[in-house]
């Protein structure tokens, strides 16, 4: 399998302005050597070239340059050790011609319980060289001086999960439940720190340590025939040093409700779709040294956003009819200093919430048979 791509991407922002060109080709050959029925072998070959030129045009011109030729070998066993067991285990090695030789091991082990409860249990490892500049295009739009550091090491982790799922019924009505959660933890990291001063942003690599943990708890119901129900919680906690301290990463909500309704008439003629999110509160990056009209909190509240649509269907056409921010709820003041878009308070890189307000929209659809 070859593939190739081509990007040439150029973004303005104020008197700011972002350029990023990317030539990229991957090549990789897969063979597969079934030994058994519980033992299975896959392997290969790949090799990636990738040509990067980046360049941030702030107080200065800081440019990002780099080719990239990495081949790489690897092999993938599945073994069966019991019925109910299935365990995938992987090993990759990349030669890289900037960051030398990199291995990375994995690990997927399934067990199923019972017909209807599955548990599953990775571990791995998994490492990126990042594009510093177009990979963080909305942190630039801002009157802050911009700082990089010299050069950027590739982000380097290692993840391990947990999750069940099991299925069962209450009154005859299925029900459906997941829980999974996974850490992911840094040895390294491109981190982009708003904290250290209102006036800087500092776009670094970690120095120190670095971790996500995610946790979700989810359930699949369906209460009455043709209504289904999904309930999802996710709690999300990301934290890196930030203006020195280790603290939760900025504009990012740390608990999550997601609710999702769907229901069909009898003759499906009829269909009705809600979904209603709650995002919570989370981190607002300092603002301490602005103006006392451009200073924020803290920390920014929750907020809600509710979906809906209704659908009726005439064979093969259908006429829906929908609304999106039900609430009209949109982040107040999200721009700092916008009254003086050169001004050096001047921010509009710390949305934490919707800027679109409410939409009614509508249509026609026809399948063709």
């Amino acid at each position: 399998v070859i593939a190739g791509s081509y990007h040439d991407a150029r973004s303005t922002f104020g008197l700011r302005s972002a350029r990023g060109l990317q030539r990229t080709l991957h090549a990789r050959g897969v063979v597969a050597a079934p030994f058994t029925e519980s033992v299975k072998l896959v392997g290969g070959v790949s090799y990636l070239y990738d040509d990067v030129d980046e360049a941030l045009v702030a107080d200065a011109t800081t440019s990002f340059a780099r080719t990239e030729h990495v081949p790489g070998v690897y092999v993938e066993a599945t073994l069966q050790p019991a019925e109910n067991v299935t365990v995938l285990t992987g090993l990759r090695a990349d030669a890289h011609n900037l960051y030398g030789t990199r291995l990375v091991p994995r690990a997927h082990v399934k067990w199923s319980l019972t017909d209807l409860t599955v548990l599953r249990a990775s571990v791995g490892r998994g490492w990126r060289v990042a594009n510093v500049v177009t990979e963080n295009l909305g942190s630039y739009i801002n009157s802050r001086r911009v700082l990089f550091d010299a050069s950027f090491r590739p982000e380097d982790a290692w993840n391990t999960g947990l999750s069940l799922t099991t299925t069962f019924e209450i009154g005859e009505r299925p029900f459906t439940i997941d829980l999974e959660g996974y850490t992911t933890r840094f040895t390294n990291q491109v981190v982009v720190d708003y904290d250290r001063s209102v006036r800087e942003l500092w776009v670094t690599n970690l120095d120190g340590e670095s971790f996500a943990t995610n946790l979700m708890a989810q359930v699949l119901f369906s209460p009455i025939p043709r209504l289904d129900v999904l309930v999802a919680y996710r709690w999300v906690d990301v934290q890196a040093p930030y203006g020195g301290t280790m603290q939760q990463r900025a504009l990012m909500s740390r608990s999550r409700v997601l609710t999702t309704l769907s229901y069909a008439t009898l003759e499906n003629e009829w269909q009705f779709d809600a979904t209603i999110a709650w995002n919570g509160g989370g981190r607002f990056p300092t603002t301490a040294g602005n103006p006392v009209a451009d200073t924020r909190p803290s920390t920014f509240p929750s907020y809600w956003r509710i979906n809906g649509q209704i659908t009726k269907r005439f064979g093969v056409f259908e006429v829906y009819l929908g609304i999106e921010n039900a609430t009209d709820f949109i982040q107040p003041d999200p721009i700092i200093g916008a009254e003086m878009p050169y001004g050096e308070t001047f921010d509009a890189s710390l949305a934490w919430g919707p800027l679109d307000s409410r939409m009614i929209y509508g249509g026609i659809r026809y399948t063709i048979e």
